[in-house]
């Protein structure tokens, strides 16, 4: 087993959360020292270039993102399967958000994400100003969001007291669909393709957040073609999930590992 440590995590720099294309090269590339170090004394493999991708939320995103970058940037390492739990995923097919005054002026804790994918959009552009899309209140959170992991710092919008309503300044949105359209899938929550050529395991709490996102994947890969297995565990939230889903992702993975066929699961 080889675990990844993303750039920006224990060293100097920020952590770019949500650059898809960073996260999925950090994967890949681990993988690939892994099995080119790990070599016998007559240059025999110690270990078996059979990959399984396993990841929860960052991770979940980047494993997802690894298995469509690999057969262009990786295309020697056999990807087995993919699994996946409380993947963040931004859908082509997701209806744009429309102004809800109940629901906007929520604490919502989800707003944590948006920080990074912030962060990631002024990483390839300084000039982009923070203060053009969130208000004073927000302002410090993004500064926060720097140096802090996902469960810190979704704590500490909730704790603060962050809505969407006295989070994002009015025009905010153009801003971010500005530096989308300009940086795609490295400043975005979407996956370079969701046609994967091995087989995706997703697993997503019914209590978590990421809940429509997971259920949103499960039906954009299977319409393109992907072998997908999804599974929502009742009263589990964004972490809960995890140990949860191991009765049926270890199944899964076995049965991928030995070439069986497996059963789509489109829909929970």
């Amino acid at each position: 087993m080889v675990a990844s440590d993303y750039q920006g995590i224990g060293v100097p720099g920020f952590n770019p959360q949500f650059n898809n294309r960073s996260n999925a090269y950090t994967m890949l590339d681990i993988t690939r020292a892994a099995l080119t170090h790990f070599k016998g004394q007559n240059k025999s493999a110690l270990l078996s270039n059979q990959v399984v991708l396993v990841g929860q939320s960052q991770g979940g995103s980047a494993v997802v993102a690894a298995g469509g970058y690999a057969p262009q940037y990786a295309p020697e390492l056999a990807i087995k399967a993919i699994v996946g739990t409380g993947i963040v995923y931004t859908s082509a097919n997701q209806a744009p958000r429309s102004p809800n005054p109940e629901r906007d002026n929520v604490v919502d804790p989800t707003i944590a994400y948006n920080f990074y994918h912030v962060l990631a959009a002024q990483a390839l552009d300084p000039s982009l100003n923070p203060a053009q899309i969130y208000s004073e209140l927000a302002l410090p959170l993004l500064e926060q969001a720097r140096t802090s992991c996902l469960a810190e710092l979704s704590a500490d919008v909730a704790g603060v007291g962050l809505t969407r309503a006295n989070t994002y300044k009015p025009g905010h949105e153009t801003i971010l669909q500005q530096a989308t359209q300009r940086y795609g899938d490295d400043v975005q929550r979407s996956f370079p393709t969701v046609k994967l050529a091995a087989p995706l395991f997703i697993g997503v709490g019914e209590k978590d957040a990421l809940l429509e996102p997971g259920k949103l994947l499960a039906q954009d890969a299977c319409a393109a073609g992907s072998t997908v297995e999804l599974h929502v565990y009742e009263e589990k939230d964004h972490s809960g999930a995890v140990n949860q889903s191991l009765q049926h992702s270890l199944p899964f993975v076995r049965k991928a590992l030995a070439g069986e066929a497996i059963s789509p699961v489109c829909k929970p």
